[in-house]
């Protein structure tokens, strides 16, 4: 079945709580606080493909640095560069740490010879000891910055985002569901674990797509639907 209409997907609220730490996100988690907790400089850029939950994991890690007495600094999207500029004017820390959600739109949009803004901000984050988690849906080889970003960022510890384990799935499909006002059966999501693959993406188009049909035929979310949404 097609995908659905742009824009007609229901939103989700990030929070810690609604994160599932799955396999494939358990070992990422446990290596960066590993080496992140020595207060020392730090850069990790983070894979994942789109909608494999990097904002949802920016949160998870935001509360984890907390619990550990960091000053932590989230930046999304929408106010990268104001950001950078921002913090590159502070005084910061080894107890500072800075998440950047959607990283791969700011390094997409710098272009060779403007790699000034990024460079300042790296370096005052490197002098002061202070930990830089960038999160994105592209590999830095698809960026067209000059040498002085893609070196700093070819020096960071790289990390994936990896699919859940089969074990996982059902808890996983439930929490999408729910997320977005859906509360599936137990019969139902043991239906969707054989018919679905491991791919977080995939489970929420699907998830999506059942709403939007339920919806749209003004049908309860039943087996019948299910199947059809498949």
């Amino acid at each position: 079945m097609s995908q659905i209409p742009l824009g007609l997907s229901r939103k989700v609220s990030y929070s810690e709580q609604g994160f599932f730490v799955h396999r494939g996100v358990s070992q990422l988690i446990e290596a960066v606080l590993k080496t992140a907790l020595n207060r020392d400089f730090a850069s990790y850029y983070i894979y994942g493909e789109r909608r494999s939950g990097k904002t949802h994991l920016s949160v998870k890690l935001l509360s984890l640095f907390a619990d550990y007495n960091y000053r932590t600094h989230l930046i999304t999207e929408e106010n990268i560069s104001n950001s950078i500029q921002e913090l590159s004017a502070q005084s910061l820390s080894e107890n500072d740490v800075v998440i950047i959600d959607s990283a791969g739109a700011y390094f997409s949009s710098i272009e060779s010879g403007n790699s000034g803004e990024f460079v300042n901000f790296y370096q005052n984050l490197s002098s002061n000891g202070a930990t830089l988690i960038m999160l994105s849906s592209k590999l830095i080889e698809q960026f067209s910055c000059d040498e002085h970003v893609t070196s700093r960022l070819l020096s960071s510890m790289m990390e994936k985002i990896d699919s859940p384990d089969a074990s996982e799935l059902s808890s996983l499909i439930e929490l999408i569901a729910v997320q977005r006002g859906l509360k599936l059966t137990e019969r139902q999501i043991d239906y969707l674990v054989v018919r679905l693959g491991h791919s977080i993406p995939q489970i929420e188009e699907y998830i999506e797509r059942l709403i939007y049909l339920s919806d749209n035929l003004g049908t309860k979310v039943n087996q019948s639907l299910i199947a059809q949404a498949l």
